[in-house]
């Protein structure tokens, strides 16, 4: 699912806008061989990943995640959604009074 979700961003955002963006995974508490997989998913898929060792719960790895962002506004997307429209990226800034024009 998360390869889906990522490349559902890559493509609408690609197609629809020059706005900067960046992704970033955080792999909380995730067995060794599913972070050996996002590593290697996160240098074909462009993301940055962040690694906890330890299962935190679900605000923890949230505000991690914050804390490595580089851009404002932060949007927090879950792993089972898929972007179609292009224009997604462009209307939630809107929504944050950040017009990307």
């Amino acid at each position: 699912m998360l390869g889906r979700c990522i490349q559902s961003i890559h493509q609408v955002c690609m197609k629809g806008s020059s706005i900067p963006y960046e992704i970033i995974v955080v792999a909380d508490g995730s067995p060794a061989p599913i972070q050996e997989r996002l590593k290697k998913m996160s240098s074909s898929l462009r993301f940055k990943l962040i690694i906890n060792p330890t299962n935190t719960g679900y605000t923890k790895p949230v505000n991690t995640g914050i804390r490595h962002a580089e851009g404002d506004p932060v949007i927090l997307v879950n792993d089972d959604i898929v972007f179609e429209d292009p224009a997604w990226l462009s209307s939630m800034l809107k929504v944050f009074g950040k017009d990307p024009k």
